[in-house]
């Protein structure tokens, strides 16, 4: 796990990939197989998140921490009645779920779990939406027409936008010690900050010096103006292919 730590600290592509290649080459038999699927999140064995939320759940409520296997207490919740304790697991499940979602670091949510138990909606006090952290995004659900729109929301006030077709950015700031810093995040938590430049130093010029911090969850498209391509918070009339295209280089030049 110390490999996958470091990679995750590292902002630099090549430093990833050297990391990862290392381990790579020390690797035996089918270890490199299952590293590989590790890091496309498709281990292929029927391990998904929901599995190891619900593997969590179970061992909170059933398997105390910080007991000896030959403890009186160990396993003691199995004997318990069966819808209780089903009761129980469901609630762990969907408060473990909830952290996740709102603070995908799964290092500090098992910190959290070990202090206290199964008890688990204290997991609210300890694993919230903090800025720096990215948050995992609610993605839209596709509907077959506006008419079922229309039906959903009956009698109820809503607003519509244009979809803007490039990058969703978290965009996360804060004030500390160190001055503002801003974080941007993709839809699937990575830290692309060094990607899109322009986007925070806009971020930094535009925040009145009396907010603290703040998330922002946007749309980062770039606009043509006088050949010159800069990236902001919303803007159209460029393909999504040059957009994935465009470099650091491009995005920042006068």
């Amino acid at each position: 796990m110390g490999t996958f730590n470091k990679v995750a600290e590292l902002n630099v592509q090549a430093g990833k990939i050297d990391a990862l290649s290392k381990l790579l080459f020390n690797t035996e038999k089918d270890e490199a197989k299952f590293i590989v699927r590790w890091m496309e999140r498709n281990l292929k064995v029927g391990v998904g998140e929901q599995t190891i939320i619900a593997a969590l759940a179970r061992a909170v409520c059933i398997t105390p921490f910080n007991l000896s296997y030959d403890s009186p207490e160990l396993n003691q919740q199995a004997r318990a009645s069966n819808s209780s304790l089903e009761e129980q697991i469901a609630k762990a499940e969907a408060d473990i779920k909830r952290a996740i979602s709102e603070h995908p670091d799964y290092d500090h949510i098992m910190e959290a779990l070990k202090k206290i138990g199964s008890n688990t909606e204290r997991l609210k006090e300890l694993c919230y939406i903090y800025p720096g952290i990215p948050v995992k995004p609610m993605l839209a659900k596709p509907t077959k027409g506006v008419k079922i729109i229309l039906e959903r929301f009956k009698n109820i006030e809503f607003t519509c936008e244009y979809k803007y077709d490039g990058f969703r950015g978290q965009i996360h700031f804060m004030r500390n010690a160190h001055g503002a810093e801003v974080y941007v995040f993709s839809r699937n938590l990575e830290d692309m900050t060094e990607t899109y430049p322009d986007v925070v130093d806009f971020i930094r010029e535009i925040v009145k010096d009396n907010i603290q911090s703040f998330i922002m969850d946007s749309e980062i498209v770039p606009y043509d103006r006088k050949t010159v391509i800069r990236w902001l918070i919303i803007g159209s009339n460029i393909t999504f292919s040059r957009v994935n295209n465009t470099t650091k280089e491009e995005s920042t030049k006068e």
